[in-house]
């Protein structure tokens, strides 16, 4: 079974000020077109303020989630939302020494645009935190928005699939 874990900046200038667990009787929803419905037991918290600053505690909170399931488990999988907003944290990933080569990254969002593109935000994590972290390429899995939306739609829900089993993934 897998842990639950999402760490999510909302919007530009927004800061985590909290992490709050997430019962299941009051999960959060995180909808992937085409897939269903995934399962949070994390919550972020965020507001907008001083985001400089304080994205070093909510940076430190991820980590620390990231080294319990790692030390529980042999792997962990993280969603992680786009934007240029993450690259602070994404930034300060990459310099942990956490073992990366033990955890999946999966996306919540993607822009409608090849990998290459500066828009998407799979070059921006991986320009600034997965490449730099030496993050294994099979433990990457991209939404592939260089496809037509329902073929990327399809794929992603494919890949989910394999990596969680059928049913709703939990991260």
């Amino acid at each position: 079974a897998y842990a639950p874990i999402i760490g999510a900046i909302l919007d530009a200038g927004l800061i985590c000020t909290a992490t709050l667990p997430c019962p299941a009787e009051m999960s959060a929803s995180l909808h992937i077109n085409g897939t269903g419905s995934s399962i949070v037991d994390t919550i972020v918290v965020c507001r907008k303020q001083r985001a400089a600053k304080s994205v070093i505690p909510c940076t430190a909170s991820i980590l620390k989630k990231l080294t319990t399931r790692l030390a529980e488990s042999p792997t962990a999988s993280i969603a992680i939302s786009g934007g240029n907003s993450p690259k602070p944290m994404f930034e300060l990933f990459a310099q942990s020494d956490l073992n990366w080569s033990r955890l999946h990254v999966f996306w919540v969002d993607e822009r409608a645009v090849p990998p290459t593109d500066p828009r998407s935000n799979y070059k921006l994590a991986l320009e600034s935190w997965l490449g730099p972290a030496k993050v294994p390429e099979a433990n990457i899995h991209r939404i592939r928005a260089e496809f037509l939306p329902e073929r990327a739609a399809l794929e992603y829900s494919l890949d989910l699939e394999r990596h969680f089993g059928a049913g709703v993934p939990r991260f």
